[in-house]
This record gives C-alpha cells, structure tokens and sequence, in this order.
C-alpha cells in the first residue's frame, strides 16, 4: 500500500514541476498588456529603428546572431524625411512568433503588435535573433529587457 501512495505523491508533484515549466513559455512571449515604455526620442529616415545593447544602431551596425530589437513604422510608402518617435508608453495588444529561414540559420523573431493613441504610426516591436532555431532559440523576455535598455523598459507584470 505503501508504494501506492509513493507513485500518487510522484504524480502530484510531476504534475505540479509540469505547471512550473509553462513559466517557460511566458518567457518568450511578453503577455498582451506588457508595456514598452519608451524613455527617448528616436529619430529614423525608414520605417524600422534598431536597437541592441541599449544602443540605437543603423541596420548594418547590428551585430548578427546577438539579440536585437526594432520598431517597425507604419509609414506611407516613398515617404521621406526624418520620423520621431517619442518619449511614450506603448501597451502590447498581440504577440507572435515567427521564423524566417535561411540556407542553414534562421531569424527567430517574436512580434509584438504595440498600441499608443499618440502614435499611430507606431505600430510594432520585433525582437530577433540569427542563428539554429534548435540551439539559439527565440529571444527571452530577459534578453528584450538587457538589449533595450536603458532606452526602453519592457514591463511584462510577470516578475
């Protein structure tokens, strides 16, 4: 009988270790109504800003296979000049992810559709890494925090 209740009591807690491992997940997916909070202005001619190691760099200054960020513009196409996206604080209304495969690596990028009524215009944040989708994987939401700041906070009320 004793053993019965050795195998129950290992039930329970595999279970439980298991509700611990969906931590996991949430982990890679900052929640719809995380907030990005932007503490700087950004300044761009495109319709992307990239940020990495809390640094606001030119696409072809990112370092490759080290996880990066950007802002993606909704911008009319052929529109010139520069952009300001400013100080502000953005609520995540969906995130998703994505794959876009290379001849051996990947681009594992997680979206996150973002939402400010004084910015319109704002309409994402992509965070990504290059590299082998079964050994680097998609970028953590600690990893978001460390590449954006001190320029952007991520507060995804899970901490």
């Amino acid at each position: 009988m004793l053993h019965y209740r050795s195998v129950s009591l290992f039930a329970v807690f595999y279970i439980l270790l298991g509700g611990c491992a969906t931590y996991e997940v949430g982990s890679y997916f900052p929640p719809t109504g995380s907030e990005v909070i932007l503490k700087e202005e950004l300044t761009t001619r495109g319709a992307r800003v990239f940020v990495q190691n809390g640094r606001v760099l030119a696409r072809r200054d990112v370092t490759v296979g080290n996880p990066n960020c950007k802002f993606i513009l909704r911008r009319p196409r052929g529109e010139t000049g520069d952009f300001v996206i400013r100080p502000d604080t953005f609520v995540v209304t969906r995130t998703f992810r994505e794959i876009q495969r290379g001849t051996v690596n990947a681009d594992m990028i997680t979206f996150m559709d973002i939402s400010a009524d004084s910015q319109p215009e704002v309409s994402q944040l992509a965070c990504q890494r290059w590299g082998i989708p079964r050994m680097d994987g998609f970028v953590t939401i600690d990893e978001m925090k460390a590449t954006l700041s001190p320029i952007v906070e991520l507060n995804v009320g899970i901490e």
